[in-house]
């Protein structure tokens, strides 16, 4: 496979938006062996504005503030967020949520990304919450979050347990059951909209209605971009035909014959 840039190095946005969605739909099982349907929600940010959502499915995010620059999103912590108001109608029994994010301001609640009655991630002092409703929150252990540096942070659940990933590895686990809500808001670099305002940057954002194993997350922490590799799409024409030239022509009855004059 012919590798168009490094894989820890953002890409450059490339071709038409059909051409990016059918690359993302290859490479999702070509490079990340999952299928394309079970990623629900892919938001490259390190691509700006308008805020592109390849899954093509969903309504579009709105930036409330947050500036634009070097291939990512920052957020000043004081009202810096970005919305959307996709209402999935349906909910899930599995799930995996990541983003990549880092933050500049260490201390109390600050959010990292919030489906409302749905999950959440987000930093409390050095350590990494996160939540996937209904049962009560899960924490990191054995880490200590460091301002100004980039982490992949994924929380996932199968129908028995819930996990936390950071930088591609398991961190911790906690039991879990019950469905995952996905009718309301979603809001990236704030609580609600309203508050534990995160000062720090935000990448990219994906959600999959499928538990990713160990090796997948790693994989995406190994090489977040692959996704967006250029892959040509294979188009078909069929030649002019010679007069007089015979030429089969093919239907849901049958073949037939045309006499091309």
């Amino acid at each position: 496979m012919t590798v168009w840039f490094p894989p820890q190095e953002k890409p450059q946005r490339w071709g038409s938006f059909q051409d990016v969605q059918y690359a993302i739909r290859e490479n999702c099982e070509k490079i990340y062996k999952f299928d394309a349907d079970d990623l629900i929600w892919n938001l490259p940010l390190f691509w700006g504005l308008p805020l592109i959502d390849f899954s093509n499915v969903h309504q579009k995010s709105v930036n409330h503030g947050a500036t634009y620059k070097n291939k990512k999103f920052i957020f000043d912590g004081t009202n810096d967020h970005i919305s959307n108001p996709t209402n999935f109608a349906y909910d899930l029994t599995e799930i995996t949520i990541e983003i990549r994010v880092s933050i500049r301001n260490i201390g109390s609640y600050k959010c990292f990304i919030h489906k409302v009655l749905g999950w959440y991630i987000e930093a409390y002092g050095t350590g990494i919450i996160a939540r996937i409703y209904p049962p009560s929150y899960l924490s990191s252990t054995g880490f200590t979050l460091t301002s100004n540096r980039l982490y992949q942070v994924v929380s996932s659940c199968d129908t028995a347990t819930q996990y936390l990933h950071i930088d591609g590895t398991f961190n911790n686990s906690k039991s879990r059951t019950g469905d995952v809500e996905m009718y309301d808001n979603t809001y990236i670099g704030a609580w609600g909209g309203s508050s534990e305002w995160l000062q720090g940057d935000v990448d990219s954002l994906r959600v999959w209605k499928i538990p990713l194993n160990d090796e997948q997350i790693n994989l995406f922490y190994e090489r977040p971009f692959g996704l967006y590799q250029p892959i040509p799409r294979v188009s078909y024409s069929i030649p002019a035909t010679p007069s007089g030239v015979i030429m089969p022509i093919f239907s849901q009855e049958g073949i037939h014959t045309n006499v091309f004059r």
